[in-house]
């Protein structure tokens, strides 16, 4: 369990670090276009939930597959 998830963690820690440093830029540019980013940023997710679904469901099943001996 650990093999297979510590490098899943470690992906979305360096995703979550990325995604911190690109929203400090932003945020550099003023309030204004902070929240016209994170509107669009809302938007946006409703466009990748079907296929984020499509993931986990799919994810499910490779780990019912996996047999860690």
């Amino acid at each position: 369990m650990f093999r297979i998830g510590s490098l899943a963690a470690l992906e979305r820690l360096v995703f979550a670090i990325g995604n911190n440093a690109y929203i400090a830029f932003i945020a550099r540019c003023g309030e204004v276009a902070l929240a016209a980013h994170q509107i669009g940023i809302r938007i946006e997710s409703f466009i990748y939930m079907p296929g984020f679904a499509f993931t986990v469901a799919a994810s499910a099943l490779v780990g019912q597959r996996i047999r860690l001996w």
